[in-house]
């Protein structure tokens, strides 16, 4: 349980008038002190590269045994992933670049895009050279 200072209570908690006496009233002055703490807390937020990171680390970690690409593609972390947005583009180009993988369906959701060439589908290598590629030549870096 997270430890809240009660020390300097919210003006309109301060601002009631102690017209009750008793446990209940001091009970109910004490619950809107924690809960407006609580409500004013600062919220924290994990950076979109950390996020990245933990959800395709759960992604690979629970997909490395799968021969189905729809379990892979379909699986919930790397779902979360193309729905963090073109935000990720960068974070699955680098990505990309240290390790092939199947990040294609999550760029093609991603982009509109789908630069690999028939000849080359099938083949993880030369699948991740087209989006490389493609990803170059509009600046994000592979």
């Amino acid at each position: 349980m997270s430890t809240v200072s009660l020390a300097a209570p919210p003006a309109y908690v301060a601002s009631y008038p102690d017209f009750a006496v008793g446990p209940e009233s001091a009970l109910i002055r004490m619950q809107l002190r924690l809960a407006d703490a609580q409500y004013n807390a600062a919220v924290s937020r994990t950076p979109l590269d950390a996020l990245f990171a933990d959800l395709a680390a759960t992604w690979k970690a629970d997909t490395v045994c799968s021969s189905s690409l729809s379990d892979i593609v379909l699986h919930p972390a790397y779902q979360r992933i193309i729905g963090l947005g073109p935000a990720v583009i960068p974070l699955i180009a680098e990505a990309l670049r240290d390790e092939p993988h199947f990040w294609f369906d999550a760029l093609t959701a991603l982009t509109g895009a789908d630069p690999v060439t028939d000849a080359h589908r099938g083949s993880l290598i030369d699948m991740t050279a087209d989006w490389l590629a493609w990803l170059a030549q509009r600046g994000y870096g592979a």
